[in-house]
């Protein structure tokens, strides 16, 4: 878990220097009160934030002892566990991971579904989806059958994907490896 407040803290930090380094006027001009001002603000924001990460951590783990489940937790906090093992090759960035999904939400919400969409296919730490996503896959052999959840920073983020999934929502996949190119 303390990595994952240390990214949380890293990617916060990151944006509030990226802000303040795109106002050019600020950069010629300091004013020591708004210094003051702005320290204030970043450990409003920072605090906020950690508030969220531990906030959306506990609901992570009411679902998991609400479904009985007995997870795993990586590093950077996905939760995972396997259905079924499979025999073939392990996942590895550099190819291509053909995949049968169910995307959820901790409230049991459908959003997508191989069902309805068919398999996805992407190219493992490349393509666009989800960071957590790479990570999970890696962790998979194909013919796995797992399930995973993923914290809000590292699926759609504060924004959400603009279509079905809600601004800072945790993320529970369902993925079957079918193959690997």
């Amino acid at each position: 878990m303390k990595n994952y407040f240390l990214k949380l803290f890293f990617l916060m930090s990151v944006f509030v220097f990226a802000q303040a380094c795109n106002n050019p006027e600020t950069t010629n001009k300091i004013n020591p009160l708004d210094t003051i001002s702005q320290l204030d603000v970043n450990k409003k924001l920072i605090n906020s934030n950690t508030m969220f990460a531990v906030q959306e951590r506990d609901e992570i783990k009411q679902y998991i002892e609400h479904h009985h489940y007995d997870m795993k937790v990586t590093a950077s906090g996905i939760y995972y566990m396997f259905y079924k093992k499979g025999n073939g090759a392990l996942a590895k960035v550099g190819e291509t991971a053909l995949v049968k999904f169910k995307i959820s939400l901790l409230d049991g919400t459908l959003c997508y579904s191989s069902d309805t969409e068919g398999l996805k296919s992407f190219l493992i730490g490349e393509d666009q989806v989800e960071t957590g996503l790479h990570e999970a896959i890696q962790l998979m052999h194909v013919g796995d059958k797992a399930l995973f959840i993923i914290p809000s920073f590292l699926a759609a983020g504060m924004v959400g994907d603009k279509e079905k999934i809600p601004p800072k929502a945790t993320v529970v996949y369902e993925i079957e490896l079918v193959s690997l190119k």
